[in-house]
């Protein structure tokens, strides 16, 4: 497919090297963020988490953050409103990401699944689900195909101090908020054919992709 494009960032903060894949007019990071913010914990805002603190999770699955430690504000924002403008709220929100990177909006993944629909017979999670990895579904649904290079790994979240849904769900924080402690995420579980918007507790922990400034 011409629109689908690979390559590959290096973040100069820390040497990391990323897949990346261009579909449609958008470049995404292929693989989830591994940048390992400075602070050590969740109550400077700061914090980024490893699931269960392996390095083999680390290394396959990348981090774990809050939506404030992903915006790049202070932990109080878990629980308070960050954007009280349109301006604020419509802004492109770099957070943690890499200079000319940013934290997707709701609309930016809007963006890149409409296209995967235009583009595949597939349902959107199937197509942007990685092949291995994920729980089998006991009820028969599809196994990834990641036709677009994206894929969606099932890395789990911490949400408390738990970590929750290794190999059973993929979910990304948006840097769109919904209120004083709910933000966007997109994703899907490993029973899920599509990839979907939810409202989720800003304090709790998700992967991150990010997407290059335009």
């Amino acid at each position: 497919m011409e629109d689908i494009k690979f390559g590959t960032f290096t973040d100069p903060r820390d040497g990391h090297q990323y897949r990346t894949v261009k579909i449609g007019k958008q470049e995404w990071f292929a693989e989830n963020l591994c940048y390992k913010t400075v602070g050590g914990n969740a109550d400077d805002g700061k914090g980024s988490f490893v699931y269960e603190n392996k390095p083999e999770n680390e290394a396959k699955f990348g981090r774990l953050y809050t939506w404030a430690a992903a915006m790049d504000l202070p932990y109080a924002f878990s629980n308070k409103v960050a954007f009280e403008t349109r301006q604020e709220k419509d802004a492109v929100h770099r957070g943690i990401a890499p200079e000319g990177w940013h934290i997707p909006s709701d609309e930016e993944w809007k963006e890149m699944i409409k296209f995967v629909h235009q583009h595949s017979e597939m349902d959107s999670g199937t197509a942007l689900k990685s092949r291995e990895g994920w729980k089998e579904d006991p009820e028969g649904c599809p196994a990834g195909t990641d036709e677009f290079g994206f894929c969606i790994l099932p890395a789990g979240r911490r949400q408390g101090d738990q970590f929750l849904y290794l190999n059973k769900g993929g979910h990304f924080w948006t840097s769109t908020e919904k209120d004083a402690v709910y933000a966007d995420r997109w994703g899907i579980t490993y029973t899920g054919m599509r990839i979907e918007v939810f409202e989720n507790f800003k304090g709790n922990a998700l992967p991150i992709r990010c997407v290059k400034d335009r």
